[in-house]
């Protein structure tokens, strides 16, 4: 029985969402891919619901907010919601194991409302920030769907090695990873899958040697099994 849908793009932010319910194994929610180039073929839930047409977007039925305010569905998009919103419900509603490998993904090993808050503070800057600098070169480069522009191109490559070697690198000095020292919050997941993407096709030997620090816990963080799949894909 299905208890909702996720709406997604066989790349881009829809990746660590299909991840995250594919590894917890999640039951009821229905993957449902779609291609940009064929808006025809959109489902129609996701037409009706989500009139900006942007992915990934998520509904659920016989929900207790959409039954209190009386809609047919709870619906949500925005990558960092859908994440807090699906572990979220795991940390409430699963087994021990399960519940507990939600919440250290939520805040690491401490579970707080500074660790909540950073965790969401990274999402943020991966979705806005890191992330659509990326998509312009994997435009460019891979899927050819904007014009090459060397400059351009060169420019964003510099852009994203620039932030993580002043806005990443820095938080890595006195711990692991960008919440917790011991383990990989949902963001450290987040931002290495787009990373992945990143090194696949943009790799500097030069640049990855004089930066231990950043290398090490993207290394760290890629084997986690969640994402460890997307290596040597350009799954963007």
């Amino acid at each position: 029985m299905s208890h909702g849908k996720l709406f997604a793009l066989k790349n881009g932010r829809s990746n660590i969402v299909v991840d995250l319910i594919n590894y917890f194994k999640i039951e009821g929610i229905d993957i449902v891919y779609n291609d940009l180039q064929h808006p025809e073929n959109y489902d129609p839930e996701f037409v009706k619901y989500f009139p900006l047409k942007k992915f990934p977007a998520f509904i659920m039925y016989n929900h207790t907010y959409n039954l209190h305010f009386k809609e047919d569905v709870f619906k949500m998009n925005e990558v960092v919601a859908i994440l807090y919103c699906l572990l979220s419900k795991l940390v409430n509603s699963s087994g021990s194991k399960r519940a507990s490998e939600a919440q250290r993904l939520l805040t690491g090993e401490i579970a707080d409302l500074q660790a909540y808050g950073a965790n969401c503070k990274w999402l943020c800057f991966s979705t806005n920030e890191f992330f659509p600098v990326i998509e312009i070169l994997y435009k460019m480069k891979i899927s050819k769907s904007m014009d090459y522009d060397e400059d351009i191109y060169n420019k964003h490559v510099q852009k994203v090695y620039y932030m993580i070697e002043k806005i990443i690198e820095p938080e890595l000095i006195n711990h692991c990873f960008l919440v917790s020292n011991n383990n990989p919050s949902i963001s450290d997941l987040f931002v290495v899958s787009t990373l992945t993407d990143f090194f696949s096709i943009e790799y500097d030997d030069e640049w990855c040697s004089k930066h231990p620090i950043a290398m090490d816990w993207f290394h760290e963080t890629v084997r986690h099994p969640m994402i460890n799949h997307r290596l040597n894909t350009h799954s963007f």
